[in-house]
């Protein structure tokens, strides 16, 4: 029997982060993963980094996850952030009026953002068609990132400072006594400690189903291509990010190439219960075969003459775990005290998990938290019996994840 103050089942960075967070407050943790270290979810983010959103608070956190990760960098010596900003553009009137509140939102929460016209945005990105733009902003303290290094700088500190990691453990079970959790067993081994957080990413509604707790969140398969080195495309590691929303694209510089993913209009529901058990989010693979990639590439096209299906690319795939209102869930659900959830990150786990880590600490030490726990705690949909359902779940999770960028509206993204 090994003992421990607090268990983490997953080590995506969010777990990671918490992970490092409980070990500055003096907790000896463990952390358990079914498969290799960060070989989930993590492994497949693209890496960006926006903080204009809708919301003063998810600014202020994003904005203190990249000031967390300053500390880490300087903590370890792993360079992880690169920091060009990023640029969003609008093609219509409404995407401009769209654009200039979130503008309003992000000055008011005090990030510097400025407009820009259409001939400056070619400027900083060369190889973006911008005769269609009708308005543009830049925000220079935005970043992108490697995730793989993000978790290796995680996981150098936590080693640090004493957190230890198990590899290839599969969950079989959660252990409780009178209501509250004792334990896990993981891979034929018991292990105790009074608290565990659930950070499983993709499978995280099938750990919290060994707590009987229907936990509203589903995966859905996510794509991005990265080019190869090419002369037609202009760009390189110094030129910012960006965001079109009416494409539903984003974007990054990526090892002399471009990256682009979309939220595309009809999302893939991945039922995670059907994978194997010795299923690797590598195997999640696409070709331009598939509609869904022809799809990116002719929306990468429209803002990127340049590209086409003929550029050597390389196309990846990951599973997101999403949530019905496109926000996280953190904290207990009722019914197994010590409990914990760290869940549904609609693809933003990595450019928030840095200040996730001290919000799910505060969780557990104080039962609060300095953000707004109405667009965060795991219980927030506890009195929708609608969400008791599992396929009403998957539906309401594709619709969010259908109208992320496509649905003028505020910014998730």
């Amino acid at each position: 029997m090994q003992t421990h103050d607090a268990i983490i089942i997953g080590s995506g960075v969010a777990g990671l982060s918490v992970a490092l967070e409980l070990c500055k407050r003096n907790r000896r943790v463990l952390v358990l993963d079914r498969s290799s270290l960060a070989s989930g979810a993590t492994s497949r983010a693209a890496g960006l980094i926006g903080q204009m959103r809708s919301t003063r608070d998810a600014i202020h956190l994003l904005m203190e996850s990249i000031r967390i990760v300053r500390g880490i960098e300087t903590d370890t010596g792993i360079r992880v952030l690169e920091q060009t900003g990023s640029i969003r553009v609008a093609q219509s009137n409404v995407r401009a009026k769209e654009l200039a509140n979130d503008v309003a939102i992000a000055r008011a929460a005090g990030l510097e953002v400025e407009m820009l016209e259409a001939a400056d945005v070619q400027k900083r990105l060369p190889c973006m068609r911008i005769d269609d733009i009708s308005a543009a902003c830049y925000c220079p303290t935005d970043c992108y990132l490697e995730a793989p290094t993000l978790a290796q700088a995680y996981i150098a500190a936590g080693r640090t400072r004493g957190v230890a990691y198990i590899e290839h453990a599969p969950v079989d079970a959660l252990r409780s006594t009178n209501g509250r959790v004792t334990g896990i067993t993981a891979a034929g081994t018991d292990y105790d400690a009074p608290i565990v957080i659930n950070a499983a990413g993709p499978w995280t509604h099938l750990v919290a189903a060994y707590a009987q707790q229907p936990l509203p969140t589903c995966g859905i398969a996510h794509y991005y291509f990265t080019t190869k080195p090419e002369a037609k495309i202009a760009i390189d590691a110094t030129h910012p990010q960006f965001r079109d929303r009416e494409n539903r694209i984003y974007g990054r510089p990526c090892n002399g190439g471009i990256r682009i993913g979309i939220y595309e209009a009809l999302p893939e529901h991945i039922d995670m219960a059907m994978l194997p058990a010795d299923f690797q989010m590598g195997s999640v693979t696409a070709d331009i075969s598939k509609p869904l990639i022809s799809n990116l590439i002719s929306a990468a096209s429209n803002r990127f003459p340049s590209i086409t299906e003929s550029i050597p690319m390389e196309i990846r795939g990951g599973i997101m775990a999403f949530t019905p209102d496109g926000g996280p869930l953190l904290g207990e659900l009722e019914g197994l005290k010590g409990f914990y959830h760290c869940a549904g990150f609609c693809g933003h786990g990595v450019s928030q998990s840095a200040a996730i880590g001290p919000i799910v600490a505060d969780l557990i030490e104080k039962g609060t938290c300095k953000y707004d726990l109405t667009q965060l705690s795991a219980d927030r949909f506890s009195d929708w019996p609608v969400l008791q359902n599992r396929d009403a779940v998957i539906q309401s999770c594709l619709k969010t994840y259908a109208n992320y960028y496509g649905k003028p509206g505020p910014s998730s993204n």
